[in-house]
């Protein structure tokens, strides 16, 4: 989100969602190339952090960021989204405020077979629900 201007610095989003963990990123648009005719040659760009491995060097969803080891991230491929609400100084924002709001975040283009991934800081879960498992603080 662009400071410079933004009366909405500091709103803090809360979202529930429906989505995948575990996928491997480079496989899925690989496949998605495949699918639709191309030849697939994706390779992932660099990133700001690192991925968790298990002993046998398989990557797992659990991330850390190259600055700060301690800061733990899970990454999140979000399938649909529940529910969204946008909170600034304790209030909840109106629904021309986030339209406002949004004004101040740059577009992103994902290309035609990336799909967006979400590195959510594992302190700003609230809760988390994998099939018939429930986690919460």
């Amino acid at each position: 989100m662009r400071k410079t201007g933004n009366p909405f610095v500091g709103t803090v989003k809360v979202a529930r969602r429906n989505g995948l963990v575990n996928v491997n990123h480079e496989d899925r648009v690989n496949r998605r190339m495949t699918e639709a005719g191309i030849e697939a040659n994706y390779e992932a760009g660099e990133t700001w952090y690192l991925h968790e491995t298990t002993k046998d060097g398989k990557v797992i969803p659990l991330c850390f960021s190259k600055k700060d080891a301690n800061a733990k991230y899970l990454q999140f491929f979000p399938h649909r989204n529940l529910s969204t609400k946008y909170t600034l100084n304790g209030r909840d924002l109106t629904a021309e405020e986030v339209t406002k709001m949004k004004s101040f975040i740059p577009e992103k283009d994902w290309g035609e077979f990336k799909q967006p991934v979400i590195t959510l800081k594992m302190d700003s879960i609230k809760a988390i629900k994998f099939r018939k498992l429930n986690f919460s603080k």
